[in-house]
Order: structure tokens, then sequence, then C-alpha cells
């Protein structure tokens, strides 16, 4: 007997393979996008897509994107760790 409120994982669901759920979660994903650069565009509104190297820009650029951000999280954290991590070189140095 279950227990009330505990749901069950479909059988279906268990026995695919995982490269099959990662597919159908990269192609919701990527329905997702493309309907929100396209709302964007309708709106007026410049999408900005965050690309990790220039090739990325392709597909973007095939959905209507022009403006672009390369790694600028990644650059953004490894000049903070750097720095804090400076500083807390210099603190610990004194031990």
């Amino acid at each position: 007997m279950m227990e009330p409120g505990r749901q069950t994982v479909p059988k279906s669901i268990v026995s695919r393979p995982i490269s099959s759920i990662a597919s159908q979660a990269s192609t919701r994903v990527n329905r997702i996008m493309r309907k929100t650069i396209k709302t964007a565009l309708k709106m007026d509104v410049a999408p900005r897509a965050e690309i990790s190297n220039p090739q990325d820009a392709k597909r973007y650029m095939e959905l209507g994107v022009r403006n672009f951000s390369i790694g600028t999280d990644v650059s953004v954290l490894y000049s903070w760790w750097k720095d804090r991590g400076a500083e807390l070189r210099k603190i610990l140095s004194s031990i």
C-alpha cells in the first residue's frame, strides 16, 4: 500500500535510457529558447546570447540575435577569486 501523498515514478520513465531523457530536456530547452528570442524580437527588445566560443554565435544569428556576451560570468568570477585569493594569501602569510 502506498503512503498518502506519495507519488511513484512511472515504469516507462525508469526504464528509458538517460540519453533519451537528456535529449528530450535539451529539445524542450531549445524550444523555449527559440520562443523567448522570437518574443523578444517581436516586442522590439534585443536579446543577448551568452556564448562560450565564437562558433556558438552562428545558431543564435540564424534566430535573429545580434548581441553577444562571451564568457562574461567566468571572467568576472575569475577576477573576484584572484583578488580575494591574493588578499587571503597576504593574511595567511603572517602565520
